[in-house]
C-alpha cells in the first residue's frame, strides 16, 4: 500500500517535491528492496512515479542497481517494468540521459539477446532501447547502433 500510495502521489505532485525529499523516498524503496532481499513490482511501479513526478532531479545512481537486478531476473513482470521505467527516465532526462548510456544500454540489450526472454518482455526493451536511442542520439549511434540493428536483423529473421 506505501508503495501505491508514493506512486500516485508522485506521479501527481512530484514536481512540487524538493530533490531531499526525492532522494528520501528513493532510500525508502532501496531500504525495501533489501528487506525483502529482492526487487519487488511494487517497489519498481513506485520507483517509477518518482521518476515521472521528479523528471530529471531523480536519483538514477542510487537506485540503478536495483533496475539492473530487475532486468537481470527471472522475473519477467519485473523486467519489463525496469525497462518502462528506463524508458521514463530518457524522456525525463532527454538529452542528458546519454551519460548513463554505458550502465543501461548492455541490460537492455542482454535482455533482446536472452532466447529464456518473453516476447512481451522483449518488445518493451527494444521500446526503452528506441526511447534512450532517440534521446541521446549521437553517443548511441556511436557506441550501440550496430549491435542494436544485428539483433533487430536476428529477430526479423527468426520471425519469418
Amino acid at each position: 500500500m506505501l508503495c501505491g500510495m508514493i506512486q500516485v502521489t508522485m506521479a501527481k505532485v512530484g514536481s512540487h517535491v524538493d530533490q531531499q525529499t526525492g532522494e528520501n523516498l528513493v532510500q525508502l524503496l532501496i531500504m525495501m528492496f533489501q528487506k525483502e532481499k529482492k526487487v519487488t513490482e511494487s517497489g519498481l511501479i513506485a520507483y517509477q512515479g518518482v521518476v515521472c513526478g521528479l523528471g530529471s532531479k531523480v536519483n538514477i545512481k542510487d537506485f540503478g542497481q536495483y533496475l539492473f537486478w530487475a532486468l537481470e531476473g527471472e522475473d519477467e513482470d519485473c523486467t519489463r517494468l525496469a525497462c518502462g521505467i528506463i524508458s521514463d527516465l530518457a524522456s525525463a532526462f532527454k538529452e542528458d540521459i546519454a551519460q548513463y548510456l554505458s550502465s543501461l544500454v548492455p541490460h537492455l540489450l542482454t535482455v533482446l539477446k536472452a532466447p529464456e526472454r518473453e516476447r512481451r518482455s522483449k518488445l518493451i526493451a527494444f521500446q526503452s532501447l528506441g526511447d534512450v536511442a532517440f534521446f541521446a542520439a549521437k553517443s548511441f549511434c556511436q557506441n550501440y547502433l550496430n549491435e542494436s540493428l544485428v539483433i533487430l536483423n536476428s529477430a526479423s529473421q527468426m520471425s519469418m
